[in-house]
């Protein structure tokens, strides 16, 4: 069974979803020194083995026909509109995992706006950080993330 600091203190009544049950311990090693170490390594293999094969292979360099990677334009546009939300998807489940790491209760929710589907991370769960962590969770972008490090000051 969790502590009630691992999940994450939900007000009576209240129905906790697959989200927030995720255990801090699972996703603790994600974010530690071994894992940073494999990250970096594995984004500097990235970059080396590209500009070599761009060194190597002049021929293989993209130009501006290469936008058009299918046969028709229309389904370019919408093979990059769905790998888009895929990496936004990973983005911010990124950012919840990373909350959840920390102890912080932050929910990850799928909504509209429009016509955009878009993936979010909840901010409030952010004033309530285990001391001595900060804000780390959260993205030093928005407003009310600023609100969050104002009130930690």
């Amino acid at each position: 069974m969790d502590s009630p600091d691992d999940v994450g203190a939900q007000p009576p009544g209240t129905r906790m979803s697959w989200v927030e049950r995720v255990p801090q311990g699972v996703v603790k090693p994600l974010f530690g020194r071994v894992a940073w170490a494999f990250y970096i390594a594995a984004a500097l293999t990235a970059v080396l083995l590209l500009v070599l094969l761009l060194v190597l292979r002049p021929d293989l360099r993209p130009i501006f026909d290469d936008i058009w990677f299918l046969t028709d334009p229309i389904w370019s546009v919408f093979a990059v509109l769905v790998i888009s939300a895929i990496i936004a998807a990973g983005h911010e489940c990124w950012h919840w995992l990373a909350g959840r790491a920390l102890g912080v209760p932050a929910r990850f929710r799928v909504s509209r706006r429009g016509i955009f589907v878009v993936f979010e991370t909840t901010r409030a769960s952010c004033l309530r950080c285990p001391d001595g962590h900060g804000t780390r969770p959260c993205s030093p972008v928005s407003p009310s993330t600023w609100c969050c490090l104002l009130r930690h000051c």
